[in-house]
């Protein structure tokens, strides 16, 4: 299988926003936004394909890949910080049918472990104090994708 996607998605008219922890709001914490900003968080190319391959009628493994575009933060509809990276990620699994109601399972996750953000926005650094980041001033605040997960398991249909 393989789908792409294309999505443009844009605001259609102008308008201004609070966005009091965008670095580059201006001096009331707002931004504007003008028609043609892309909107934050939705990648405009996405691509997935997926490959299975059927070695007997009881085993079978699959290769699944994505690939996405960068895509602006929350909080950054002005489209004027720098988007958060895209990124590639793969997954492969294996399945086999033991009896018509047992199935044995394997897979990896994100098996290059690549490292990417799932979503990002802005924080406020100088007035909350983050514990796990002392010191911290950049306001970009990302969530981290799942590193490499390795499953297995056994299924049972009833």
């Amino acid at each position: 299988g393989l789908d792409y996607s294309y999505t443009d998605a844009t605001f259609r008219s102008g308008l201004v926003l609070n966005s009091p922890e965008n670095p580059l709001a201006d001096a009331n914490g707002q931004i504007a936004v003008v028609p043609g900003n892309h909107i934050p968080g939705v990648p405009r190319d996405l691509v997935k394909a997926n490959l299975i391959y059927v070695f007997t009628p009881s085993w079978s493994i699959s290769l699944a890949v994505q690939a996405a575009d960068g895509k602006y933060l929350r909080g950054d509809e002005s489209n004027l910080n720098p988007k958060l990276p895209g990124y590639f990620t793969a997954d492969v699994s294996t399945r086999w049918h033991l009896t018509e109601h047992l199935e044995l399972f394997a897979s990896v996750e994100n098996l290059f472990d690549a490292h990417y953000a799932t979503f990002g926005t802005f924080s406020p650094t100088d007035r909350i104090p983050i514990r796990e980041a002392p010191g911290a001033s950049d306001p970009r605040s990302v969530s981290p994708a799942t590193p490499r997960s390795f499953y297995a398991g056994l299924r049972v249909q009833l």
